[in-house]
């Protein structure tokens, strides 16, 4: 069966995609590629720190943030992959007939196949909060809308695939790897809770 590439497909032809009855793209795909818009956005506002000269002394750090930006998004491009054929493949497994033998394991593994992208897209937001905060907050101004945007786009990417962590999570039957993915997602909901606060200060004092 060829996969197909999200990411190469026009706009249209994703949000066509999205909004049918196929499997994939689902809810996972989508967090990684609104995760992969949050870089692309915060690209955007380092491109116009670095080509402004009242920056020239933020340009080495900003020259970072801009490296480290554009590896995650083609990290979260690569998860909206991995998503769907995760994904795809934990359909298969939870559609086998009920005589199948090691059914129960194997829809264990269907679980874990389909909470494994959407963890790691969550992973690869929340390190990047610092860089979105440093951009909001040293950036250049005039470009501070487009980088709160990127903001919400970070924390919705990182509470869409949380989203796909906890109700893949509810069927873990190994009682302690649920506990160890339930104390995970406590400490992510916290981070994007923290952040998420951080971007309603930011939009509440800036435009006045």
């Amino acid at each position: 069966m060829t996969t197909t590439i999200w990411h190469k497909k026009t706009i249209e032809e994703y949000l066509t995609a999205l909004g049918s009855k196929s499997e994939t793209p689902a809810g996972g795909v989508q967090a990684a590629f609104i995760g992969a818009q949050a870089c692309a956005m915060a690209c955007m506002s380092v491109q116009f720190t670095l080509s402004n000269k009242k920056y020239n002394d933020l340009h080495p750090k900003a020259a970072l943030w801009l490296e480290t930006l554009q590896l995650a998004q083609s990290t979260m491009l690569d998860l909206m992959q991995k998503d769907s054929r995760c994904f795809t493949k934990a359909m298969e497994i939870w559609q086998l007939p009920k005589e199948t033998e090691n059914r129960k394991e194997k829809m264990q593994e269907g679980f874990r196949l389909a909470l494994h992208a959407p963890k790691l897209m969550v992973q690869t937001m929340i390190n990047m909060y610092p860089i979105f905060k440093e951009i909001i907050l040293e950036g250049n101004v005039n470009l501070v809308s487009d980088s709160l945007i990127a903001g919400e786009c970070a924390v919705t990417a990182t509470i869409s695939a949380l989203l796909n962590v906890k109700i893949n999570t509810i069927y873990i039957s190994d009682n302690c790897e649920k506990e160890k993915l339930q104390a995970a997602i406590i400490d992510w909901e916290k981070q994007a809770e923290q952040f998420s606060i951080f971007l309603k200060k930011q939009r509440e004092t800036r435009f006045r």
